[in-house]
């Protein structure tokens, strides 16, 4: 397995969905582009449910730098079989991916396990927090805006925001809370 310290790069992407969308999508995405992105030299670190919204999914994406960034979302989004045979039906689940961020780790990433094995029923209890500000309790990996210029802009991100964001073990009421899919490589 590759060193967390290795995603230099990394984006939370949050989507709203159509109603009712939300499993479809997962679907989607579990079988058929976290290998593919990862074939690519990115990293799906994370997808998550959000506790709070059925119509919400977020993901967390590492890359191990601007450049390689760049490379990655090209070939994929514009040259993989993976995005061009199943981007369409990803992109008909949703009204909104463009809740990007992109950021730079403050802190290692904590919690990396294999991921279970496709078709994986698998869950676990863990809820996860993503804070923009401190989160309490076992926190599992901090974040900080990346200043770099979005270099793909066929991607969106938030621009001229200072933000930062943080994964904590734990319920905490007024926080996005998330629980991991089934394929989520943090548990």
């Amino acid at each position: 397995m590759s060193s967390e310290n290795e995603w230099q790069v990394v984006e939370l992407r949050q989507y709203t969905l159509k109603a009712g969308q939300r499993d479809v999508l997962v679907d989607i995405f579990d079988t058929h582009f976290v290998e593919s992105q990862e074939e690519l030299g990115m990293r799906v670190l994370g997808q998550f449910y959000d506790l709070d919204d059925p119509d919400r999914f977020v993901w967390i994406r590492g890359c191990r730098s601007m450049a390689a960034r760049r490379e990655g979302l090209e070939a994929f989004y514009r040259h993989s079989v993976a995005w061009k045979t199943y981007g369409p039906a990803a992109n008909e689940t949703m009204i909104d991916s463009d809740d990007v961020y992109l950021l730079r780790p403050t802190r290692p990433i904590d919690g990396l396990q294999p991921r279970p094995p496709v078709g994986s029923t698998e869950r676990t209890d863990s809820t996860f927090v993503c804070a923009f500000g401190d989160a309490p309790g076992d926190l599992l990996a901090a974040f900080e805006t990346e200043p770099a210029e979005n270099d793909f802009p066929d991607l969106p991100v938030h621009e001229g925001v200072d933000v930062r964001v943080e994964l904590a073990r734990g319920d905490f009421p007024g926080l996005l809370r998330l629980a991991p899919t089934a394929r989520s490589a943090i548990r």
